[in-house]
């Protein structure tokens, strides 16, 4: 996604701000987070302009590292990189993020590391598309990565993870429903002045549901059994759409499930393979079109 911003400070690690396009699913649960962080790459860009200048006055390209967990912590140890051949290419000295907050370097290969001034890497980011990655204290574990590249940036526009959520759909909305086929996948029921008034509002009694999807510093997928019965999920499968992807019509390599589900249990898959790893990298495109369905063991959509 392509984040609109606002004004930055350019040196250390800062309190929470807002940016002007920032908005996802539902809230990402804390149970997701256990077993990542406590740093992300929280947006970059590759083409400054304007947005910020560092103290020789030039416009540097510059990345943004986010402390999401209720602590202040510090990101000594850490390294970046945007070689994926070199994971510790350059390394974050002490520097303390506080809890919630953000700390701003500056992508401009002056390599300046002095914790009490402006932290600058030695490499430069290619505003046409490269990789680049956070990198864990070992210098080989990747906590966050864009691969094979990022996109082509524009200019003055940052680029990264969405933080704010916002609620969909209650309990206390009614809700219509279309279910898609590949030949219509890209029609004009993807368009908000759609008319969906003759779909369906009813259906089945419910059973397996996919109650949260969730996209942030990870992608997530949640499904529950929303019966009053124990239900089979012997060789049924959850698609997702490949997101990141301009083609709505791929999809990631079904998620093959098993065993029964008692009334009221809830399963969840991330892209993190610390957690209950989906086996594809789910990933979302902030603002993009995606799907995700349940197939029964017949291969009927569920969900």
């Amino acid at each position: 996604m392509f984040f609109s911003l606002k004004s930055k400070l350019s040196n250390v690690a800062r309190p929470r701000r807002q940016s002007a396009v920032r908005r996802s699913f539902e809230p990402l649960e804390p149970r997701l987070m256990l077993d990542a962080g406590p740093f992300v790459l929280g947006e970059f860009m590759a083409q400054n302009y304007t947005t910020l200048i560092d103290r020789d006055g030039e416009s540097s390209d510059w990345i943004e590292i986010y402390n999401f967990t209720t602590a202040a912590e510090s990101i000594e140890g850490w390294y970046l990189t945007d070689d994926a051949d070199d994971p510790d290419q350059w390394r974050f000295p002490d520097v303390t993020i506080d809890a919630d907050g953000y700390l701003v370097v500056f992508a401009s290969a002056k390599n300046l590391t002095d914790p009490a001034g402006e932290l600058h890497t030695n490499f430069q980011l290619d505003s046409d598309g490269e990789y680049l990655a956070l990198v864990r204290p070992d210098g080989a574990t990747i906590e966050q990565e864009f691969a094979p590249e990022f996109l082509p940036q524009h200019g003055d526009i940052s680029y990264g993870l969405s933080q704010e959520t916002i609620s969909i759909v209650t309990s206390e909305h009614e809700v219509r429903y279309w279910v898609p086929t590949i030949d219509d996948a890209d029609e004009l029921w993807t368009t908000l002045a759609f008319d969906d008034s003759s779909w369906p509002r009813d259906g089945a009694e419910p059973t397996i549901l996919i109650t949260e999807i969730g996209t942030g510093a990870i992608d997530y997928l949640e499904i529950q059994n929303v019966s009053d019965n124990e239900v089979d999920i012997t060789d049924w499968h959850v698609v997702a759409n490949k997101g990141t992807s301009n083609d709505i019509k791929q999809y990631h390599t079904p998620l093959k499930l098993s065993g029964t589900m008692d009334p009221g249990e809830v399963l969840y898959w991330t892209e993190s393979s610390a957690d209950h790893y989906f086996g594809d990298n789910i990933r979302w495109s902030i603002g993009g079109y995606g799907w995700a369905m349940i197939l029964d063991g017949e291969g009927n959509i569920v969900d």
